[in-house]
């Protein structure tokens, strides 16, 4: 059986900026380069930026799956209960209001801790997908969690963690590929089914510049074109090789997962 390749977008204002000129650039073409190759591609969205940018979120077309990116992509786990679920509640509704399911969450810089799982499954979302090996608040917090799609059992609802692509645990994203381009063109042997991206990481110069001089390098090695030219060779890999672009919400639907504890 063809291992399904689910493309993941994060849609929110640059980080630290609260610009949507990486949106409003590149969203667009993003749209255009899934078309040509048969994509259906989720996209966790901001309340926040549905708020700024209510058109052009109304505008993804379905068979593309919208979700919940949470509020205000406020690190969550950073948060009191109550604003936890302010956060989550505001996000799917956000979705909601535009006349679409949200079924999914992610957090925010995949800050995810066994708290806000639970709130995630008792704000009403089916799925899940923020564990990833590092994340940039919480660490290797969920480094040895399972990097497999699973039902967990409590809460109740399926995770779709950020896959590993070598056994240093280099989890799954664009960001990843850039960073590590070009000994990163070997990480397409593992076949992962999952791979996250920014809009952001397709500006030349990016809201990135603001963070510490010790991270910057992560976030601004080989952006725009290149960042282009990565993801382009990562979708061609993946049509070449007859694997499917299913939503998360329809890989949900259709696959046998394995029931784990949460």
């Amino acid at each position: 059986m063809t291992t399904p390749l689910l493309v993941t977008v994060d849609l929110e204002s640059e980080w630290e900026q609260g610009t949507t000129r990486a949106v409003d650039q590149h969203l667009g073409p993003l749209l255009d380069a899934f078309a040509a190759r048969g994509v259906r591609a989720t996209f966790f969205v901001t309340a926040e930026l549905i708020e700024k940018r209510p058109g052009l979120v109304a505008a993804i077309p379905e068979p593309h799956e919208l979700a919940s990116h949470g509020a205000t992509h406020r690190p969550l786990h950073r948060l009191p209960p109550a604003e936890v679920r302010d956060e989550l509640r505001r996000g799917r509704e956000a979705v909601l209001a535009l006349g679409r399911d949200c079924r999914g969450f992610r957090a925010p810089y995949f800050s995810m801790t066994p708290p806000v799982l639970a709130e995630v499954a008792a704000a009403g979302y089916s799925y899940d997908s923020s564990w990833a090996s590092f994340a940039l608040h919480i660490g290797y917090a969920n480094l040895l969690r399972s990097k497999r799609p699973v039902r967990l059992e409590p809460p109740g609802l399926v995770e779709l963690p950020v896959p590993d692509v070598t056994p240093a645990r280099i989890p799954f994203g664009l960001s990843y590929l850039r960073l590590f381009h070009p000994l990163s063109r070997a990480f397409l042997a593992a076949r992962p089914y999952l791979v996250y991206l920014h809009c952001d990481e397709f500006l030349a110069d990016g809201p990135a510049a603001t963070f510490g001089r010790a991270v910057r390098p992560f976030f601004n090695r080989n952006r725009g074109p290149r960042a282009w030219e990565l993801l382009l060779r990562l979708l061609d890999h993946a049509v070449e090789r007859g694997r499917p672009f299913p939503t998360c919400a329809e890989f949900v639907a259709s696959a046998d997962l394995p029931v784990a504890k949460g």
